[in-house]
């Protein structure tokens, strides 16, 4: 159904306070609305009222929602496609109010976050999970650990304007400390240094902080809490010596896991942005209507939910798209996020928010994929997984398949130093190795490493890709065989030991220092598998861009009985998506390794593609992924020939060739 049919109705809509539309316009992200508003403005200019040549601007529709769960109610979804890069939408249900659990509604707010009533809701929230959580208090044994600094902010008459950088050693046993999740953004605060560190240790006034921080401190003498951790104040920050920062690093998932709460600046694109935000109560509450669906049925009163609340408010603030900040919302036992527009709370038993504070709503914790997003500790998911009795979903397997939600959740996070990407999931790593008793690998874990190797890049995180963007990095930060090496969202191997056709004889990386989760200066895998020579010719089919695969000089891509949209069989994806590297692909003579061949209906071989090093016989560099489900492709690549003899390769005995992938 239409909706909008014009840019000037849907500004009318929101400066009339629609919760519908605003609810809409909260879920663009910045470059979104930063387009709709230039076109907005232009149009404005133009004097131009109409658009009917443009199509609607949104549409709607509304749909029953009992097959969803909810008899009686209905989901209303407004969809907006022109002039953005990408669609959006935005997904709202309507319940009777007869339905409706009046002891999660919240029918007023305040105009700012720092009134009296969010305190007293902030400090419910605390005191309940701290007294009433059992999964939030089970890391007693790290009461008593301290980090190698913090600060002091405790307030007094004489020093209400002075913090102070303390040791760890002159920290009482057992005080609890707060710690702060911020973005740096461009702005270049007061920093611990060499230079300021005696500084720091004497006692700076509170307004030399950027307003971040000091709305940090504000919120833990709130909370009564002596002491604050904040990394640029806590870290030695010298670029010339990084030896204090590496040591710190490597402490980061004790540094949260044992903090009393972890303040998150939610909405902070930078220090000096500060914590608090004034809103417009009236488009916070979730208004009721009165709705007929039926010519001869009475009207009844709806209530209007977001069914996206969760996702806009926190999972796509901008502090949740730092690849930094995903462990520390993960092993934290309590978030505190100070939002856009309303403080929300996340522990290991509770979601809430100031419009929801005794937790979220049904629907919301239903429908949208985001919510819980706690279950992503292992130690939380462990306890779960526990529950089962089919050893088929023994807990140690479970807490493999967290760690692919995991890895998805933090490729799709922004590092502002892309060489950071395995020191900054490294506090996670630490945590799983303790429940997994396994080795980490590069980003991966040595039981179920054979399939593990075969990740993907998700090329469709990479919304219309410069020509020249590279998905791998060109800096040297892991081997090709791992996923930390590239760029952007992968889509993880399943781990399982169903199926592996390749044997991983040894492992061998090289460290930078003695943590094992951290940067990687190298390494190598020694693996015994099938080799088969091979070369992909580039081809417009079904569509779109496609890899065909010569074998043995026979075409033997597919584009029959695939029933998957005209995708060309086997499907190949390179790990770089840079046009020239394409066309120096093109042609040139690859190697396929089988890795796993899926047990389950799909049928599925899943493939390394690899380039041969010329300067080193028997050793390769991954450059690709590939699958297939055609059992005539899956034939031709199994089954050996003669000529893979002649293949590059440190051994080959019965059909198999022992080779080094680097």
């Amino acid at each position: 159904m239409p909706h909008h049919l014009t840019i000037s109705s849907l500004n009318t809509a929101l400066a009339a306070q629609c919760y519908i539309c605003n609810r809409f316009w909260a879920r663009l992200n910045a470059e979104q609305q930063s387009n709709l508003a230039s076109v907005m403005s232009v149009d404005a200019a133009a004097g131009i009222d109409c658009e009917e040549s443009r199509g609607y601007l949104t549409t709607c529709d509304l749909k029953d929602a009992t097959r969803y769960g909810f008899p009686g109610c209905y989901l209303l979804q407004i969809i907006y496609t022109a002039r953005l890069k990408s669609s959006a939408r935005v997904k709202l249900i309507l319940q009777p109010l007869s339905q409706i659990d009046e002891s999660l509604r919240c029918n007023d707010v305040d105009v700012s976050n720092m009134s009296d009533r969010s305190w007293s809701l902030a400090e419910k929230w605390i005191s309940e999970c701290t007294t009433s959580h059992a999964q939030c208090n089970v890391e007693a044994k790290d009461r008593d650990w301290h980090p190698t600094r913090l600060l002091d902010v405790a307030s007094t008459d004489a020093s209400a304007n002075i913090i102070r950088l303390m040791e760890s050693q002159e920290v009482a046993a057992g005080s609890p400390y707060m710690t702060l999740s911020h973005r740096w953004g461009t702005s270049k605060p007061l920093q611990l240094r060499r230079e300021t560190f005696e500084q720091l240790r004497a006692g700076i006034l509170l307004e030399s902080l950027p307003l971040t921080f000091r709305d940090a401190v504000l919120v833990t003498r709130r909370l009564s809490i002596r002491y604050l951790w904040i990394d640029a104040l806590c870290i030695l920050q010298n670029e010339d010596d990084l030896s204090d920062w590496i040591k710190e690093a490597s402490l980061m998932h004790k540094v949260y896991s044992a903090a009393y709460c972890n303040i998150s600046a939610a909405a902070a694109s930078e220090s000096f942005h500060g914590l608090f935000v004034s809103r417009d109560p009236a488009l916070l509450i979730c208004p009721t209507i009165k709705l007929s669906l039926g010519e001869h049925r009475p009207k009844e009163d709806y209530l209007i939910s977001d069914v996206n609340f969760w996702d806009t408010e926190v999972s796509r603030a901008p502090i949740n798209a730092r690849g930094w900040v995903l462990q520390e919302r993960i092993l934290a036992n309590r978030v505190l996020h100070f939002g856009e527009r309303q403080l929300m709370w996340e522990c290991g038993e509770k979601d809430a928010a100031e419009t929801y504070p005794n937790g979220l709503d049904n629907a919301i914790s239903s429908l949208s994929d985001d919510v819980r997003f706690k279950d992503l500790c292992p130690d939380t998911y462990i306890r779960q997984a526990r529950r089962f009795r089919d050893p088929i979903h023994h807990p140690e397997l479970s807490a493999h398949f967290l760690w692919v939600r995991v890895v998805e959740a933090y490729t799709r996070c922004q590092l502002t130093n892309p060489d950071d990407k395995l020191v900054a999931l490294s506090g996670i790593a630490k945590r799983f190795s303790s429940i997994l008793r396994d080795t980490y690998v590069a980003g991966m874990w040595r039981r179920y490493l054979a399939s593990e190797l075969t990740w993907s890049v998700d090329s469709s995180s990479f919304k219309q890709p410069d020509p020249d963007m590279s998905s791998r990095a060109m800096s040297y930060r892991a081997p090709s065989f791992s996923w930390a090496c590239v760029d952007g969202a992968i889509m993880p191997g399943m781990p399982s030991d169903q199926g592996i056709l390749l044997d991983i004889e040894a492992v061998q990386l090289e460290y930078f220092t003695d943590d094992h989760t951290g940067a990687i200066r190298g390494g190598y895998l020694n693996v015994r598998a099938r080799l088969k020579q091979i070369q992909l010719i580039r081809r417009f089919t079904g569509g779109r861009d496609q890899w065909i695969m010569i074998l043995n000089g026979i075409e033997i891509s597919t584009m029959n009985d695939l029933g998957r949209q005209g995708e060309s069989q086997p499907l190949i994806m390179l790990d770089d998506l840079r046009e020239s590297y394409a066309e120096f692909v093109a042609g040139k003579i690859f190697y396929i390794v089988p890795a796993r061949l899926s047990t389950n209906l799909s049928g599925n071989l899943y493939m390394l593609l690899l380039e041969a090093l010329e300067n080193d016989w028997g050793t390769y560099r991954r450059v690709g992924y590939a699958r297939s489900f055609v059992k005539a492709t899956q034939k031709a690549l199994l089954e050996p020939k003669e000529q893979d003899a002649g293949f590059p390769c440190r051994e080959y005995r019965d059909g198999q060739h022992s080779i080094t992938i680097i």
